[in-house]
């Protein structure tokens, strides 16, 4: 729930509210459908999918923009998405 915060809160600052809703909602499907078709014999809930779609995209972002973050110097994202992939990947 932490890294939610952090990564939403930079994210919708950057793109606006409804991108972000629009990634949040379409990778939480699609995690939830990926991880029914793999896993059938457990059940899994819960808003990692649509939380790793955050990171993608926050990473993706990132490595588009990689020259212009490089001369600003402002590796925040940079910092959020190192600190928080290890941890969500340790809690599932």
């Amino acid at each position: 729930m932490l890294s939610l915060v952090f990564i939403g809160i930079r994210l919708e600052q950057q793109f606006g509210f409804v991108r972000i809703g629009i990634i949040y909602l379409i990778s939480g499907v699609g995690g939830t459908i990926l991880s029914s078709l793999f896993i059938r014999n457990a059940i899994s809930v819960g808003a990692s999918g649509a939380l790793f779609g955050l990171l993608g995209s926050m990473l993706s972002e990132l490595l588009t923009n990689l020259t212009i973050y490089t001369n600003k110097v402002d590796h925040s994202q940079l910092r959020n998405v190192a600190l928080f992939f290890p941890l969500n990947n340790q809690l599932l």
